[in-house]
């Protein structure tokens, strides 16, 4: 079981559970978060090691907290919401799922390592105020692939961006009174979305099969008090309909079930060239290179300059077979201009390589 509390100096999260042991945090069973106004609290075994874990939003942060080794991971998220926990993509680990920004609001979604997903964050409209408060997100399936899909509720007087395949840009539609907008796991917005209320929505998007035909609805309340109802084509499968509520389910203990927990589903491949890119590129103070192995390795990663110049060196274990890993590169101090990183992998006595080309701009 996890609390969170404010005090003065900022929230700190309290641990219990029916085994005190199982929990090392401290003596006194408290981990401090960052300063900042508590926003959200979801929890759940995210990492698949029998202990469960909570996700935190505090201020302008996004806390992933493991429950096996008491560790903390900060991710900074302007404005972030409460999160929501479910398996986007479906490979046997439940994702961390945000929406924040500062002018637009934009979708996060982080896999159990607290590392950013593909296609992510996804921008679905400008904001009216950044002092408006987001709605968690719901996570269920929309469209009928048994992947679970992401929907938010829409801040009012916004706008949409949509990609006009015809003229091969992106528009922006006026959404005036708020409404609900859908993302995928690749972060591309579902067809027919978004979809407008009458007014602002004021309350999470809820997901359920509430005419009895088999297929999901969804429902808001809107500001003025008018509750709007939609009718989807996807079929509504319960194991696909992690977070299909405000806090989870009607009970709102903000708990993901393990009733929800899929088979985990490993990647193949070493060192896939498809899976070894750095982002954001071009990049100013700092770039993080993601890289995939099936397996337990070694990484390296070495960066040169156009005249073949080492110019800086970075190192990292990887337990491999699951999802993506990271490792970021501090170039602040590093001068404008086109690099080539060397990202090497070494597990036996097998090694590959890949080159990425990097541009830094100041």
């Amino acid at each position: 079981m996890f609390a969170v509390i404010g005090d003065a100096d900022g929230p700190s999260l309290f641990v219990g559970t029916q085994d005190s042991s199982a929990y090392s945090v401290n003596e006194d069973g408290i981990v401090d978060l960052p300063i900042g106004g508590f926003v959200g609290l979801a929890c759940g075994d995210v990492t698949r090691d029998g202990f469960d874990d909570a996700a935190i939003t505090v201020g302008d942060f996004l806390c992933l907290y493991d429950g096996e080794s008491a560790t903390l991971k900060v991710v900074g998220i302007e404005s972030p919401s409460p999160p929501a926990l479910g398996d986007v993509d479906a490979d046997g680990f439940p994702d961390i799922v945000v929406a924040g920004g500062e002018g637009h609001v934009r979708i996060f979604a982080y896999n159990y390592k607290g590392n950013l997903m593909d296609g992510f964050p996804a921008r679905v409209a400008e904001r009216y105020s950044s002092s408006e408060k987001l709605r968690q997100p719901t996570l269920a399936d929309v469209d009928g692939d048994h992947d679970p899909d992401i929907v938010v509720a829409l801040p009012k007087r916004g706008a949409a961006t949509i990609f006009d395949f015809n003229q091969q840009e992106e528009i922006i539609i006026s959404v005036p009174a708020g409404g609900v907008d859908c993302v995928n796991k690749h972060g591309d917005r579902l067809g027919g979305f978004p979809i407008v209320t009458s007014s602002e929505a004021n309350t999470e998007p809820a997901l359920a099969d509430l005419d009895g035909d088999g297929d999901v609805d969804i429902a808001v309340l809107d500001s003025a008090g008018f509750l709007s109802v939609w009718d989807l084509d996807g079929a509504r499968v319960p194991t696909d309909q992690p977070w299909a509520q405000a806090a989870g389910d009607f009970s709102k203990r903000g708990f993901l079930s393990p009733d929800f927990l899929k088979p985990v589903a490993p990647l193949a491949g070493f060192l896939p060239a498809g899976s070894v890119y750095n982002y954001p590129n071009p990049a100013s103070n700092s770039t993080t290179f993601r890289y995939y192995v099936d397996r337990p390795a070694n990484i390296s990663i070495r960066i040169y300059d156009m005249s073949g110049e080492l110019v800086a060196e970075l190192a990292g274990e990887t337990e491999g077979g699951t999802v993506a890993d990271e490792l970021v590169w501090d170039c602040s101090r590093v001068a404008p201009g086109v690099y080539f990183a060397r990202v090497e992998a070494l597990a036996g006595d097998i090694t590959r390589n890949i080159l990425v080309k990097v541009a830094l701009i100041k």
